[in-house]
């Protein structure tokens, strides 16, 4: 029995890595919040958003937030 498990992928980031790490800015990010396209988790200061969420609306594949 393999008791080595694969490390899980995180689900949230922070919006000013999703910038980064996607090549997005700032105000794109906040910008598909406001319209509804992606979802704003907050956890004291800091702003996160769905990995899974922002990789569906690049390939836009986006259901808006208030259908989900």
């Amino acid at each position: 029995m393999d008791n080595h498990s694969q490390p899980t992928k995180p689900t949230l980031i922070r919006i000013i890595k999703a910038s980064q790490e996607y090549g997005l800015s700032r105000a794109t990010l906040e910008r598909a919040v406001n319209d509804g396209k992606l979802t704003r988790y907050k956890a004291g200061k800091a702003t996160f958003l769905s990995i899974p969420e922002i990789e569906d609306w690049i390939r836009g594949d986006v259901v808006p937030v208030a259908d989900r």
